[in-house]
């Protein structure tokens, strides 16, 4: 089809107010877009305008389905217009998924935006987004949110400063969701390895001892040193039971897996555990459903 016979169809489905024309212009604007991004032809400033425009205008009445399937065709495109990306960015985490996942136009100051203003389960996927800025990183720390921080330990691509995975790690002693991930962060240090030790169960100290060569003896002897400050009340800080809490994460952490994996995990299923007060394992389970 001849440029000419595209603008004609298009200035058509323009004139027609049925949802499937819309959805249809909408397709055929980004079609154009594309290629003209593909044969180095970018739009001009005041084409960009009038393009800006038109999509505002289409998505605000578009019905969901065509947003969602809008919001994937624009993931990956670099000439999307900004406004659009970060509307499609607080829409309904669905449609909002593979543009905070993906979008090149998104910025740090728009995923901290972000990270304020939209819901738990986008704050997760911000976590989860390749190549986090180390400003968006001090971001989801400072907000402290127990699901999003275990999100960004479970990003192996975000760029964590030391400082940053310490303040994880301290976190962890509370969080039971954040060690697992943190014991197999590839920028965790030996020193942090000893610390995260204290905390998590048999089959992760084993892991730790294997990846960073730590000595049994010496280990062993810190945690029966905690152990003995706990019962003798001289720690300042509520130490969990080591006894209680041994492989605990990891058999929470297999039955959220087991169920991700029937399709049981379902947002139900959060509210039962929420109910019943299993907060590691409501965690867990947040985590892997958003």
């Amino acid at each position: 089809m001849s440029q000419a016979d595209q603008t004609a169809q298009l200035l058509s489905l323009a004139r027609s107010r049925e949802p499937a024309d819309r959805e249809r212009l909408l397709a055929g604007i980004v079609d154009l877009c594309d290629a003209s991004q593909v044969e180095g032809r970018p739009a001009a400033p005041e084409v960009q305008i009038l393009l800006d425009s038109i999509f505002m205008t289409l998505v605000v009445e578009a019905e969901r389905d065509i947003r969602a399937r809008l919001a994937e065709r624009l993931a990956d495109a670099t000439w999307a217009p900004s406004a659009l990306v970060n509307i499609l960015a607080l829409d309904e985490i669905e449609i909002a998924r593979p543009i905070i996942a993906r979008s090149p136009v998104l910025q740090d100051h728009d995923l901290i935006r972000l990270l304020v203003q939209a819901t738990l389960e986008h704050q997760i996927e911000i976590a989860r987004r390749p190549e986090l800025s180390p400003a968006v990183v001090e971001a989801i720390l400072a907000k402290d949110e127990s699901a999003v921080l275990t999100a960004l330990a479970s990003n192996p691509t975000a760029q964590v400063t030391p400082d940053g995975l310490r303040r994880l790690v301290d976190k962890a002693r509370d969080v039971v969701a954040l060690r697992s991930p943190l014991a197999r962060h590839p920028s965790l240090s030996s020193d942090l390895a000893e610390q995260l030790y204290l905390w998590v169960g048999r089959a992760l100290r084993d892991a730790l001892v294997a990846r960073f060569q730590l000595d049994p003896d010496k280990m062993a002897q810190a945690i029966e040193a905690s152990l003995r400050a706990v019962h003798q009340g001289t720690t300042a800080i509520d130490t969990p039971s080591l006894e209680q809490d041994e492989d605990r994460e990891e058999m929470e952490a297999a039955l959220v897996e087991k169920l991700d994996a029937a399709g049981q995990l379902r947002p139900g299923y959060l509210l039962r555990v929420l109910r019943e007060r299993r907060l590691p394992l409501f965690l867990f389970a947040l985590a892997r459903l958003g």
